[in-house]
C-alpha cells in the first residue's frame, strides 16, 4: 500500500493529473477506514 501511494504521488504531473492525486490523498484516510471496516473477519 505504501509503495503504491508513493508511486502515485511521485507520478503526479507526469503520469497522473496532479489535482486528482491531491484529491486521492485527501480521501485516502476514508478509503482506509472503509477497507478496515469491510476486512474479511475470518
Amino acid at each position: 500500500m505504501d509503495e503504491a501511494v508513493t508511486f502515485i504521488n511521485e507520478q503526479a504531473g507526469k503520469h497522473f493529473d496532479p489535482e486528482l492525486v491531491r484529491l486521492f490523498n485527501e480521501v485516502l484516510p476514508d478509503i482506509l477506514k472503509i477497507r478496515e471496516q469491510y476486512a474479511d473477519q475470518s
